[in-house]
């Protein structure tokens, strides 16, 4: 039976009848075959045909001579990974692999699923060319960013591109064959590779790492041992040779560039770096990008890290080091900080002296005036003292004279009299009250009150005015 591949379907011919008969896609038979770009037809060891089209991939069913398809669901995870299908392959172990635009793809026969690998696994590259198995049941597989070596058991991934000496990373569909000694060979755009897998060794040389430049704001820095000149940064060794690097406050962009010494497949070399004490992680990189660079470092004390694999994955732990070591700006050193706490200090003492200095002053303003008031009120008793006595001579001698000791009074003189005993007492009274107001001054009085009789008083008030009114 011979199988015809191209645009139009599939032809079987029959060799006693010298006639084909052909299968093609029909959209309203969901039985027929998935699309009429075929890109390979593979006959596994159940004797199953898989057709890989542009639109599926179709499994014949030779006894109802219809076709199971299988396509990519974006709403199932475990149907086909893409509907772009270019090989399919059954490994020693029975199972189905298919490569697709998708990447590869696992058939379980049991439940009609597939299981994907991709780039983020570690293909290559999603869209997958070729499949092959060499002598140790790992699969190669041929792809457009180069070859994968899968270990199916550990799901492992290896790559090869032109720099392990493949002829592109390009390879065509349909060029793959292996050969009855094992050997592989696998078609690009450059012409074709064959090897023996068995031959193919990892490189298990570790590389060298080392720090190749250092940049201040994208500037590289100069070696001198001029310490005068403040206006650039300079060190006074290659970075490489440094143990430690000090930085100032003014180098706010800062950059590294480190190489690692394996120069087999220099192109395949992957790095990592991390400045301990500022990352997390590890920040991973490859040949291309051989640069560390940080912004505004924070001052304290870092560890810059480098480690680098060779092209087979081969990683140097241990690496490059150096210290770094961020200088505070001016008003964010120690002694910056002590002369802020002693300011704070001096000022808060200024605060409370000048409080201190108010409240003095006010007491001694309180003193002041105590005294005076206890002046006043010594003046006042003093001066009441004083005033009692006279005031009750004249009383006694105007009560004297109306009881006729000069002799009998017209009637008048006697009234004028009366009004000043009046008059005297009612003065006399007023002097008790000052020396009443000095003994309640200093809490010694006890009050006593009493009715007073307005009409007297009113009386004795415009008796003595009555003079006045002339």
């Amino acid at each position: 039976m011979v199988r015809y591949v191209g645009g139009g379907g599939i032809n079987k011919f029959n060799i006693e009848t010298n006639k084909f008969q052909r299968f093609l896609h029909n959209p309203d038979d969901p039985q027929s075959l998935a699309n009429n770009n075929i890109w390979n037809i593979y006959i596994d060891k159940n004797d199953k045909v898989w057709v890989s089209t542009d639109h599926g991939l179709s499994l014949f069913n030779k006894d109802s001579e219809s076709f199971t398809n299988f396509k990519h669901n974006s709403d199932d995870n475990s149907s086909l990974s893409h509907n772009s299908v270019w090989v399919t392959y059954q490994s020693s172990d029975g199972q189905i692999w298919v490569g697709t635009s998708g990447g590869l793809n696992k058939y379980n026969e049991l439940t009609n699923t597939f299981t994907h690998y991709r780039v983020h696994n570690g293909l290559a590259s999603d869209t997958v060319y070729g499949i092959l198995e060499d002598n140790n049941n790992s699969l190669w597989l041929s792809t457009t960013k180069g070859l994968s070596h899968f270990n199916p058991t550990k799901e492992e991934f290896k790559n090869y591109d032109v720099n392990d000496g493949l002829q592109s990373n390009e390879f065509n569909g349909g060029a793959f064959f292996k050969s009855k000694s094992g050997e592989l060979f696998f078609g690009g755009i450059n012409g074709f590779n064959h090897f023996y897998p068995e031959n193919i060794k990892d490189d298990t040389t570790l590389p060298h790492v080392v720090l190749t430049d250092f940049r201040v704001n994208n500037e590289h820095v100069v070696l001198t041992q001029d310490k005068t000149d403040k206006d650039n940064f300079t060190i006074d060794s290659v970075i490489n040779e440094l143990d430690e690097l000090t930085l100032t406050y003014n180098e706010k962009l800062v950059s590294f560039e480190f190489s690692a010494l394996h120069f087999s497949e220099p192109m395949n070399n992957q790095y990592a770096y991390m400045l301990q004490g500022f990352d997390d992680e590890w920040i991973y990189t490859d040949a291309k990008n051989r640069r560390a660079t940080y912004t505004n470092l924070p001052s304290g004390n870092y560890i810059l890290r480098v480690k680098a694999s060779n092209g087979d994955g081969y990683w140097n732990e241990q690496g490059k080091s150096l210290k770094v070591t961020v200088l505070p700006p001016l008003w964010q050193t120690w002694w910056a900080y002590s002369f802020y706490v002693i300011a704070f200090v001096v000022l808060i003492g200024l605060i409370l002296y000048r409080q201190n200095y108010h409240r003095l002053k006010e007491h001694a303003i309180n003193v002041r005036l105590t005294r005076a008031d206890k002046l006043k009120d010594e003046f006042l008793a003093n001066t009441s003292h004083e005033l009692r006595t006279p005031l009750n001579g004249i009383i006694g001698l105007a009560e004297s004279l109306i009881d006729g000791v000069a002799g009998q009074l017209p009637e008048n003189a006697n009234k004028n009299l009366a009004m000043v005993v009046a008059s005297g007492k009612r003065l006399s009274h007023l002097v008790n009250d000052i020396l009443d107001f000095s003994k309640m001054k200093n809490q010694t009085l006890k009050l006593n009150t009493s009715g007073v009789e307005l009409h007297s008083l009113t009386d004795v008030v415009l008796t003595v005015s009555t003079p006045l009114v002339g």
